[in-house]
């Protein structure tokens, strides 16, 4: 105890805000703490959302897919009971396996997925990526606690987007602090980028960006206020703007918020 008091009064910053301090930046008391922490999954969880029974062909599984555009479904059975996950991955092995996607005798039992990383909704969005992030899931089912698994939500990769969205203007950001690496979301970036003042962007609403692939804007920093884009937020110069997106996809993504207009 007496060694751990006097190494933090000769020394206050940590491994992990040591390399920030020696280029000058100073992160505010809290900014370090995972904003997720604040998030229970009960907050950013989706609860309308569309399952499917063990027993569903997979001809009708395709339709499925094909009708709503989703990439996965929960599959509970008839008392509401979590039982696995299918996706349309799940669809494309069998298929390439050679069992065509017209099959009316396999059932989504046969190719679910039924060994889960599930959540509660009483858990923080950290409790539960620490588990799941380097599970590369598109989807978590949130299950009551203590219950017969019963399916009470879902939390999807853009729930936890959204919920990093809504947590970042409490976490405010130091000037000169470029770009942040989200530890828990294991294959994605958050970058921060300046709109140059001469920009082609600015005066342009969000909706008609055409951004790389897998890539979402989750903030912009405008003269000390965080603004949370939407559809009609019309870009200015100057803006710092905050956005989720995959490694491979970074250098596009930088050309493109500097001026390289992705086909001009």
């Amino acid at each position: 105890a007496v060694s751990v008091v006097a190494a933090q009064r000769l020394h206050p910053e940590s491994v992990a805000t040591m390399v920030l301090a020696r280029r000058g930046i100073r992160l505010p008391s809290g900014l370090t703490q995972n904003p997720m922490d604040a998030v229970r999954v009960a907050e950013a969880m989706t609860r309308d959302f569309s399952t499917v029974q063990p027993d569903l062909s997979l001809r009708d599984l395709a339709a499925r897919f094909s009708r709503t555009g989703y990439h996965g479904f929960p599959v509970v059975d008839r008392q509401g009971r979590l039982a696995g996950i299918v996706t349309l991955s799940d669809l494309e092995n069998a298929v390439l396996q050679g069992t065509p996607s017209t099959d009316t005798t396999l059932r989504v039992a046969d190719i679910m997925t039924t060994d889960l990383i599930a959540a509660h909704p009483d858990e923080t969005l950290h409790q539960v990526l620490s588990r799941a992030g380097a599970a590369h899931v598109g989807r978590i089912p949130v299950v009551e606690r203590g219950g017969p698994r019963r399916l009470v939500g879902v939390l999807r990769r853009t729930d936890i987007i959204s919920a990093y969205a809504q947590a970042l203007p409490r976490m405010p950001l130091p000037a000169g602090l470029g770009e942040l690496r989200i530890g828990s979301l294991a294959s994605t970036r958050l970058l921060e980028i300046e709109l140059a003042p001469a920009s082609e962007l600015a005066g342009r609403r969000v909706r008609d960006l055409r951004l790389p692939p897998d890539t979402v804007l989750v903030a912009i920093r405008r003269n000390q206020q965080i603004l949370i884009p939407r559809g009609d937020t019309v870009l200015a110069a100057g803006d710092i703007v905050a956005a989720i997106t995959f490694p491979q996809h970074e250098a596009t993504l930088r050309r493109y918020l500097a001026g390289d207009l992705l086909g001009r």
